[in-house]
């Protein structure tokens, strides 16, 4: 099948038709596209807790999913664990002012790593609902008074790393990749009744393929990352910068109990890989999820050649799907089993990458085909790279990538070359990170796990613009709208804006 060269970030306008309209909203993770990309031409270089400061609002409890914005309204989830309670929390942009909290009481088991407090999962709006997943309890919808329209039992997730299911929203339907789970799948709901449309298991891979598959086994060592403090274990937390947590977070397979202290906020135990080595599966863990690895991948929609693609990042399969019928179009080997990223696109190439210790592999592919695409679609494979928490972005023919242990990098997008690497230095020892990246008027926005956030040119030569030290730890992603910056962390959630309202 030819393949069409038009530029994908012209037929993704297509693919999300509020784009155009609605341009200045942040409405899903990494943005309204999944892109990472901000059409904002204001934001702000330079910014602290002194400077260029529109507003701070503390939250009860450390959390990794990152804020949504949608007019005048920011929203994001939180664990209260004082209460056991999973919400959706609603902010007033102009003065960070809570105008609801609306959520639910979970008090039953369920899984997750220190580093992974529970409402991982970034939410998403089209303007009239809010839908979140929290987890095991199911996924929510809430109009814009913060009042319950519908929810959805899918069943529980369990695995040791937890979850961070984050739905995205094209035209009246709601996609999650709802897992790391034995029962993983994509599944797609029916955006203002919440039924269930269809559901999707991943392709298996071929048996032959079996030990390159294969993770480290649980209690196996680990390469400490460099910048990586104490405490980490395992392979990681949830997927791409909405993984993370406080270092005495509930204890792993059940919440805590009422009364039970909050997690602390001074630190966070780490990213993937650090020292500590080996897993530590929880009593009663049913191990890593899926044989061959597990996803925290959200899916991305991309149209081409006069129709849709749902594009996921299974574990070891890049695969594309019809969005109404749920229809497999087509799917690519040449990605590993640990999938944290979200699939770069743009400039007509989508790139899925794997991680895990020591790296994982990353593959670019043109869109469209038919059946195994892994050869005939194909722009490039690495079989090594720097392994990433934070999802990359593609820019003006470039790929820009963030690893865990903080080192940014630039490839070229047309045959996967390293034109530059650096590593991204902060205001502490500290530089690892999980949070994705995002672009705005020519510059990356990288934060960092201190609570650093590097702005750096995007271009094929490396220039270091600013480093804003926010002084609180995060591994959430930043949100752009309208000139402001919104960061949460693990004290609560910034404006930044480089001129008064």
């Amino acid at each position: 099948m030819s393949t069409p060269s038009i530029s994908l970030a012209a037929f993704l306008a297509v693919a999300i038709p509020f784009q155009s309209i609605y341009a200045a909203n942040w409405p899903a993770w990494r943005g309204t596209d999944q892109t990472g990309i901000s059409p904002d031409t204001n934001l702000p270089v330079h910014f602290s807790p002194s400077e260029n400061v529109r507003w701070h609002v503390p939250l009860p409890a450390p959390g990794n999913s990152s804020p949504i914005v949608w007019g005048n309204r920011v929203f994001v989830t939180q664990f209260d664990p004082a209460e056991n309670r999973r919400t959706l929390i609603c902010l007033d942009r102009t003065n960070g002012k809570v105008l609801w909290n609306s959520g639910i009481v979970y008090t039953e088991a369920e899984q997750t790593q220190e580093n992974n407090p529970y409402c991982a999962g970034t939410p998403a709006t089209d303007g009239k609902l809010i839908i979140v997943c929290f987890g095991s309890p199911g996924v929510y919808a809430y109009d814009f008074d913060g009042k319950e329209v519908w929810h959805r039992d899918l069943g529980k997730i369990s695995h040791m790393f937890g979850n961070a299911v984050c739905p995205i929203i094209h035209q009246q339907l709601c996609f999650l990749n709802f897992g790391p789970d034995p029962s993983a799948r994509l599944v797609a709901l029916d955006l203002s009744t919440g039924k269930t449309v269809w559901e999707a298991v991943a392709p298996k891979p071929d048996p032959a393929e079996a030990p390159a598959m294969q993770g480290p086994r649980p209690g196996g060592p680990n390469r400490p990352s460099p910048d990586g403090p104490p405490g980490l274990r395992g392979e990681g937390g949830a997927r791409e910068g909405t993984a993370g947590g406080p270092a005495d977070a509930p204890p792993l397979g059940r919440p805590p109990g009422p009364g039970a202290p909050p997690p602390g906020s001074a630190d966070i135990a780490g990213g993937p890989g650090g020292p500590g080595g080996g897993f530590r599966p929880p009593a009663g863990g049913r191990g890593m999820g899926r044989p061959g690895g597990a996803s925290w991948s959200t899916p991305v929609v991309v149209s081409v050649a006069g129709h849709d693609e749902l594009v996921v990042n299974f574990p070891n399969r890049l695969v594309a799907f019809d969005p109404p019928t749920g229809k497999q179009l087509w799917f690519s080997k040449g990605v590993g089993g640990s999938i944290y990223t979200t699939p770069a696109v743009g400039d007509g190439i989508i790139v899925g990458n794997s991680g895990g210790p020591g790296g994982g592999s990353a593959i670019a592919l043109k869109p469209g085909g038919t059946g195994e695409v892994t050869e005939s679609q194909k722009v490039w494979r690495l079989d090594r790279v720097k392994s990433s928490i934070g999802s990359g972005v593609i820019y003006q023919g470039h790929l820009f990538t963030i690893s865990q242990d903080g080192i940014v990098s630039c490839l070229d997008l047309q045959n996967g070359k390293t034109l530059w690497e650096e590593r991204l230095k902060g205001s502490t020892s500290r530089n690892s990170s999980w949070s994705s990246i995002l672009v705005a008027t020519g510059n990356l926005y990288i934060p960092n796990q201190s609570g650093d956030v590097f702005v750096v040119r995007a271009a094929a030569d490396f220039q270091l613009l600013a480093t804003n030290a926010v002084g609180e730890p995060t591994n959430a992603s930043l949100a752009a709208s309208n000139g402001e910056l919104f960061l949460r962390t693990n004290q609560g959630v910034w404006c930044f804006a480089s001129k008064s309202p």
